[in-house]
């Protein structure tokens, strides 16, 4: 099977390193185009025959639509545009929420300064998130009024708000394989988002861990059934039925869990601690995920033991400005073992001592 994998970076890499394993596959075909257009002709002329699709902005433009209307021979994994709001509009996924009865922090939106200055004062809420896609970039977890105002106004210039109070717990990182019907959970990991420890400054993911031993399985039981499968029902309630990976951003607080974030597609770089510890051939599963109930044919997932640490590093600046130049990946028969090799990896990347980097994932 020639499988092509659209997009480049971590996730890609990953995506593509567990698909060459798999027994499945006889060639995995990187996909790099600048429209949908063009994506959807070379894997047409690279006679490709099932196509990932990485990154989210394609999906949340409807990549996956745009398959089926034009090369229906190739199927893609993912969802397609009505699906894909999930991601594409935090008004959409928020509304949802409270209409599905999700567990998530309270909110407010808004489009304008005026609905958002008076929602910041009457709410009390400094959580503060651009709608749309940001790259990583759109969320601003703020001190009090003043720096909330002030974040709500920028973000305002290019999107509508969301406007969050804040949640205290553990986060964890949670994708699962959807068939439009159910989810299936893959190992969960956990992503560190800020820049640095006790730093607001939040980012695309500076690293991750996978598994996470401190979450039990009676948490993860109530995640599948209070989180994803309410998502997925909900969905396919709406006629918008979810293929591919769902990627439920989880916050653990002392109430149970609650959905802090979803995403389109798989996690970057939680995808780089999560693909390489499967065990065995998994293009069946994705190729089931694109047939509606088709997941519940296959048996469970396997994964092989041990831990995965990814330590990502970028340019200087970085949020604000630069943006993620790599990452390393360790692993290990325990989660202290994983962190030093990964650590030990980081040392040998050239020029790390002018870069930006945490030192402290899965130190924990």
């Amino acid at each position: 099977m020639r499988i092509g994998v659209i997009g480049k970076g971590g996730r890609e890499a990953a995506l593509k390193e567990a698909l060459r394993k798999s027994p499945s596959t006889t060639l995995v075909v990187p996909i790099d185009a600048d429209s949908i257009d063009d994506m959807v002709a070379e894997a047409v002329s690279g006679r490709i025959d099932f196509v990932v699709i990485g990154p989210e902005a394609p999906l949340v433009n409807g990549i996956v639509d745009a398959f089926k209307k034009r090369a229906p021979a190739i199927r893609a994994f993912g969802p397609n545009r009505l699906a894909a709001e999930l991601e594409g509009s935090k008004i959409f996924m928020k509304t949802r929420c409270r209409r599905w009865d999700i567990p998530t922090a309270d909110f407010d939106f808004a489009g304008s300064y005026r609905v958002a200055e008076a929602s910041i004062k009457r709410t009390g809420f400094h959580i503060i998130k651009a709608d749309g896609l940001c790259d990583g970039k759109g969320v601003f977890v703020t001190k009090d009024e003043g720096e909330a105002l002030a974040s709500a106004k920028e973000l305002l210039t290019r999107d509508k708000i969301v406007i969050e109070e804040k949640l205290v717990g553990v986060e964890c990182s949670i994708m699962a394989l959807c068939d439009g019907v159910k989810a299936q959970m893959l190992m969960p990991a956990r992503d560190y988002k800020r820049l640095r420890a006790g730093s607001d400054i939040m980012t695309g993911g500076m690293g991750a861990y996978s598994p996470l031993p401190d979450v039990s399985g009676e948490m993860l039981a109530r995640i599948q059934t209070e989180i994803l499968d309410r998502l997925v029902q909900g969905m396919a309630s709406e006629g918008r039925p979810y293929h591919g990976v769902l990627y439920a951003g989880v916050i653990l607080t002392e109430n149970g869990p609650m959905l802090l974030e979803v995403n389109c597609r798989f996690g970057n770089p939680e995808a780089q601690v999560v693909l390489p510890m499967l065990d065995g051939d998994w293009v069946p599963y994705l190729q089931a995920c694109c047939e509606e109930g088709g997941l519940p044919k296959l048996p469970p997932l396997r994964w092989k033991p041990g831990f995965a640490v990814c330590v990502c590093y970028a340019s200087k600046g970085y949020p604000a400005v630069g943006h993620r130049l790599g990452d390393v990946v360790g692993f290990g028969d325990t989660k202290a073992l994983a962190h030093d090799d990964a650590y030990r990896k980081l040392a040998l990347v050239p020029g790390i001592e002018h870069m930006e980097w945490r030192d402290d994932i899965a130190g924990d």
